[in-house]
């Protein structure tokens, strides 16, 4: 099932969510601003996997939200424990790294890398089907004819 992904709502909220975030930050607020930069990433993934208007129901569920979701925790993790003091963050230290550090890296970076790793990889068909594949390369070959044929008629 694919459901409407309308580009200008999106690229709207991006853009707004650009001049929310850092203003978010500079207020102090920045776990607000680490909320909403997930939103905007999920909303750019969407963007970039939509086609003529839509996206799979499917993808949406995984891995986008799935990746939204992993993200969120992980910074909720981190919100937790930042305000750790220096003997009890060194207690609770995970891989060497302050408990809230590595909430980010373990859960934002690791696990969601790994999320959408595995999610493209499973859905490749959905984002890019073999036969738009195709008709990518067959537009860059005639291209990179066309250049090449520009470039002879120079003399270069």
């Amino acid at each position: 099932m694919r459901i409407p992904l309308p580009a200008t709502p999106v690229v709207l909220f991006v853009g707004a969510s650009w001049i929310a975030i850092p203003l978010l930050g500079m207020s102090g607020r920045w776990f607000a601003a680490v909320e909403l930069s997930i939103a905007m990433l999920a909303a750019l993934v969407a963007l970039g996997c939509a086609r003529r208007g839509t996206i799979a129901a499917g993808f949406v569920i995984f891995p986008i939200a799935t990746w939204a979701a992993v993200s969120a925790i992980a910074f909720a993790l981190a919100r937790r424990d930042a305000g750790l003091p220096g003997e009890e963050a060194v207690a609770g230290a995970i891989l060497g790294f302050h408990p809230s550090f590595a909430w980010i890296v373990l859960g934002y970076w690791l696990a969601g890398v790994a999320v959408l790793a595995v999610g493209f990889h499973l859905r490749r068909d959905e984002w890019l089907p073999e036969s738009r594949w195709r008709e990518l390369r067959a537009t860059l070959d005639r291209l990179d004819d066309e250049r090449r044929e520009g470039a002879r008629g120079r003399g270069d």
